[in-house]
């Protein structure tokens, strides 16, 4: 009876304190917020190998803002 009774209130105290985190946790932002878009004022330019180029190639392909381009 008595390990009943120290179980009981052992989870009572227990919902206490969630209750109290739930209670300030309520009040602030919990949330995970968008990430902003990287702004970059000029688009660099790659080959396939990762290597940084400085102009725009005249044939092949190339790798610009995230996308790949091809020249003819």
């Amino acid at each position: 009876m008595i390990d009943t009774l120290m179980k009981k209130s052992l989870f009572l105290a227990l919902a206490a304190m969630a209750r109290e985190e739930y209670a300030t946790l309520k009040g602030s932002s919990t949330r995970i917020h968008s990430p902003a878009p990287a702004t970059s004022t000029s688009a660099a330019i790659y080959d396939m190998q990762g290597r940084q180029l400085h102009a725009e190639p005249d044939k092949g392909v190339y790798i610009q803002n995230g996308h790949k381009y091809v020249s003819k």
